[in-house]
């Protein structure tokens, strides 16, 4: 989720279920103001908020695959910042296409309603993956991670490793990003069931990683007896790393993290993270588009809101081909 880079790169690629090059799907596009035919081609757009970060990287792979497997025609947009101001207009660019159905993530549990909404309002079935929002009937569907579950296991895991007492720093992206503002309480819930922690404030670092260096350097210096870092998505998990290096802390601060990327996955098996609680992105990205198509064509759909569980990938498992299946890639699908 970087914001390093000032400009929103908005790439659009037109994919079909039989082919990944693009084509016309002129004739066959409708407005999904109405629910459409068992047999009728559908219309799928997916939007990333981030095409940088290896989660929504992975979860778009996700899509292309479901997506050709089940028949569907498929678009892909998206922005390289993650934030409202960035995602707004490409989501308002969608609009004027009309797809039958959505597939996103809001940056924002508020900023995203009025577009998302709009979009809806003329017939488009919104599918919701990763994030959420205040208002969750705006959404058919809703596929997430068990995201508190997994911070309330993150927390028990680092207990074990650091025992009933010291001090926890959490790096969270902003107040107001669901997905990992979830992680961070059930993090913060757990870690207050023991006395001898003392959990300090939340930093945040608005999703741009070269602030967690920062992060880090000013708390190690205010707190030099800090004992444990938990950095809420993989990005801050990487630039407490390397703040804990730079400091000569690394063998002396555990990091419990979040989303199990390339870079995560090598700093895993070195020894420099303690463990990180994963995030399935296939298996989240193909019940996302089954629900598209059920929306579109009027079928029910048993779970309005699907919470994954989040496994616990450690060194002693990291080689589990079952975990594996759902580690994070870096290179684009399409």
């Amino acid at each position: 989720m970087k914001r390093s880079i000032a400009i929103a790169a908005v790439a659009v690629v037109l994919l079909t279920a039989s082919a990944c090059s693009s084509s016309s799907d002129g004739g066959s596009s409708t407005s999904a103001a109405t629910d459409k035919a068992a047999d009728a081609p559908v219309n799928i757009t997916y939007n990333s908020p981030n095409t940088g970060n290896n989660y929504h990287i992975s979860f778009q792979c996700g899509v292309v695959k479901a997506a050709k497997e089940l028949g569907a025609n498929l678009k892909i947009t998206g922005s390289s910042t993650f934030s409202p101001s960035e995602q707004i207009p490409v989501i308002n660019a969608i609009a004027a296409t009309k797809p039958d159905a959505l597939i996103t993530a809001p940056t924002d549990v508020t900023a995203l309603l009025q577009p998302l909404e709009q979009l809806k309002a003329a017939g488009t079935k919104i599918i919701i993956y990763d994030t959420g929002l205040k208002d969750e009937s705006v959404a058919e569907a809703t596929v997430t991670a068990d995201n508190e579950g997994g911070g309330t296991t993150a927390a028990k895991e680092l207990v074990k490793i650091m025992g009933e007492k010291g001090k926890v720093l959490i790096i969270d992206i902003a107040a107001g990003v669901a997905s990992t503002n979830a992680r961070a309480k059930g993090v913060i819930d757990e870690l207050a069931k023991y006395p001898g922690i003392k959990v300090l404030d939340t930093e945040y670092d608005n999703a741009d990683p070269t602030k967690d260096a920062a992060i880090v350097d000013a708390t190690l210096a205010a707190h030099p007896d800090l004992t444990a870092i938990v950095p809420v998505y993989n990005q801050a998990a990487t630039g407490a790393v390397t703040a804990l290096k730079a400091n000569g802390k690394i063998a002396d601060i555990p990091v419990v993290t979040f989303d199990a990327d390339p870079g995560i996955i090598a700093s895993i098996r070195s020894g420099d993270i303690a463990l990180v609680v994963n995030q399935t992105p296939f298996e989240q990205a193909r019940v996302a588009v089954e629900d598209a198509i059920k929306a579109i064509k009027g079928e029910p759909i048993a779970e309005k809101v699907v919470r994954l569980p989040m496994p616990v990938v450690t060194k002693a498992n990291v080689d589990d081909p079952e975990l594996a299946k759902e580690f994070y890639v870096d290179k684009l699908c399409s």
